[in-house]
């Protein structure tokens, strides 16, 4: 069982448990709730709970492997990421179409531009990684990213640097 299922079972007993201990009578409409209904009624819910933490694992898998032949958003996408997780500061994450195409990725805008640094492209969807000296809020509004590619270039237009985009 998994962890949920694991908790709501250990709930719904507690409560059962209260209730016995206490005189209180669990019942419905039609008479009292019998232990065997109350076990058919857990074992119903769990079933449940089980079947969407399935499905959900199922379509998460079934989206991040079509995810890396999308153009969109932070799945397969531009992605501008303020605050990486590594070192705090902006991580670029360009389309994993580009991948093994881009020469460079520069920022510019009002605090004038900057060059990213290649930091691999078999992570995320296998999405080219560029990354920056600072955080992206210290870029400002607005921002171009410019990618330079085989085929000329790609630009993208960040309005809030502080802010995750994604295209």
């Amino acid at each position: 069982m998994t962890k949920v299922a694991n908790c709501l079972l250990l709930t719904f007993v507690s409560f059962f448990m209260v209730f016995s201990f206490t005189g209180c009578d669990l019942s419905t409409s039609s008479g009292a709730i019998s232990p065997e209904d109350l076990d058919q009624a857990l074992q119903e819910s769990l079933a449940g709970l089980e079947n969407q933490a399935t499905a959900a694992k199922s379509s998460s898998s079934s989206s991040s492997s079509s995810s890396s032949s999308s153009s969109g958003g932070g799945s397969g996408g531009f992605l501008w990421k303020p605050v990486s997780e590594s070192n705090g500061k902006l991580v670029i994450l360009l389309p994993g179409s580009l991948r093994g195409k881009v020469s460079g990725c520069s920022i510019s805008g009002s605090f004038g531009s900057e060059t990213g640094s290649f930091a691999g492209d078999t992570h995320n969807g296998r999405r080219p990684h560029y990354r920056f000296s600072k955080s992206g809020g210290s870029y400002g509004s607005n921002i171009r990213v410019t990618a330079r590619t085989t085929s000329g270039t790609k630009t993208w237009t960040v309005p809030n640097g502080s802010s995750r985009h994604t295209e």
